[in-house]
């Protein structure tokens, strides 16, 4: 319903103004979007999406791949996305992207 996009659009919202905040939880998630932890987990699993710390990797390494066609280089796309361990960033990386870093830049450069 109506509720739900704008509350999963303000997720959104929030979770891209903290992209390269490493630190930023899904209680702080939860605490900006004045709903507790418990309904936050409660909200992501009746709208079928990951569970919100999932939820968050997820929109990093969505960052991360549209930072990979400029020209930053992949250890600032990695900061820059909030992952602070190189091979973290490429696991989760590689995990969603089904690439490395390195190919997925190889592959969508236009």
């Amino acid at each position: 319903d109506r509720e739900d996009k704008e509350l999963m659009e303000k997720a959104i919202r929030i979770i891209a103004e903290n992209i390269s905040n490493n630190e930023f939880t899904p209680q702080e998630l939860a605490s900006s979007l004045q709903i507790s932890i418990r309904n936050l987990y409660r909200k992501f699993e009746q709208l079928n999406l990951s569970p919100p710390k999932n939820f968050i990797k997820e929109q990093r390494i969505n960052f991360a791949a549209k930072l990979l066609v400029t020209s930053l280089t992949i250890e600032e796309i990695m900061y820059r996305s909030g992952f602070m361990n190189r091979s973290h960033f490429y696991k989760e990386f590689i995990k969603r992207m089904e690439m490395a870093p390195k190919d997925y830049r190889l592959h969508h450069k236009k």
